[in-house]
Formats: C-alpha cells, structure tokens, sequence
C-alpha cells in the first residue's frame, strides 16, 4: 500500500520548494544586479575614457592654434621688419641720390658761374683791346692829319 504523505511533510515539501525559489530568484537578481553594476562600470570607463580623449583632442588642437598663432605672429613681425628695413634702405638711396643731384647741381653752377666769368672777363679785355685798337688808331690818324697840314 502506498502511502500518502501527511500534511507536515508536504508542508516541509513546500517550505524547501518556497526556499529553493526565493534562493534562485535572489541568485537571479544578484546576478542581474552583478550584471547591471558591470555594464555601468563599463560605461562609465568608456565615457570616462572619451572625455580623456576628447581633452587630450582639445588639448592638442589648442595648442596647434596657438603654435600657428606664434608662426603667424613671427611671419607677420618679420614681413613688418623686412618692410621696414627696406624702407629705409628707398629711404638712404632716395637720399643719397638726392644729395648727388644736388651736389652736381651745385658743381653745375659753379662751372656755369665760372665760365661766365671767364666769358665776361674776356668780353672786357677784347673791349679794352678794341677801345685800345681804336685809339691808337685814332692817334695815328691825327699824326698823319698833323703831318700832312704842316
């Protein structure tokens, strides 16, 4: 004859059935909850590691920008540097020239003022020698007028 269980023991029955359900359901969320922890952890870890790399990007950017900006700066103050070297180089040459001209203006006028000069002085002696010339001419005439009525 078979025997049928009594109602402790299917109330024993039913307490491990309980127990055993609520242990798996724990080990369940347990797990879940492992599981939930490890993919934040790993989120965190990438989004941690993003912003390193987005600041490291930024940070490299940055100072690329501000290298250019010193090239820049330096192309610009040295373009401004050679301009102004050359400026006063047209400057000196534009002077220099400007003094030889003048200079040779100056030897100009004195050669032309000297020359006059000459000119002049000689245009007095051939009037001296002319007026010279004539008188003597003139005294010879009378001489021979002289002569010739006495």
């Amino acid at each position: 004859m078979e025997r049928v269980p009594d109602r402790q023991t299917e109330d024993h029955t039913e307490a491990h059935k309980q127990t055993a359900f609520q242990t798996n359901r724990q080990t369940e969320d347990h797990t879940e909850a492992h599981k939930q922890t490890a993919f934040q952890t790993n989120r965190q870890t990438e989004d941690h590691t993003e912003a390193h790399k987005q600041t490291a990007f930024q940070t490299k950017r940055q100072t690329e920008d501000h290298t250019e900006a010193h090239k820049q700066t330096a192309f610009q103050t040295n373009r401004q540097t050679e301009d102004h070297t050359e400026a006063h180089k047209q400057t000196a040459f534009q002077t220099k020239r400007q003094t030889e001209d003048h200079t040779e203006a100056h030897k100009q006028t004195a050669f032309q003022t000297k020359r006059q000069t000459e000119d002049h002085t000689e245009a007095h002696k051939q009037t001296a020698f002319q007026t010279n010339r004539q008188t003597e001419d003139h005294t010879e005439a009378h001489k021979q007028t002289d002569r010739g009525s006495h």
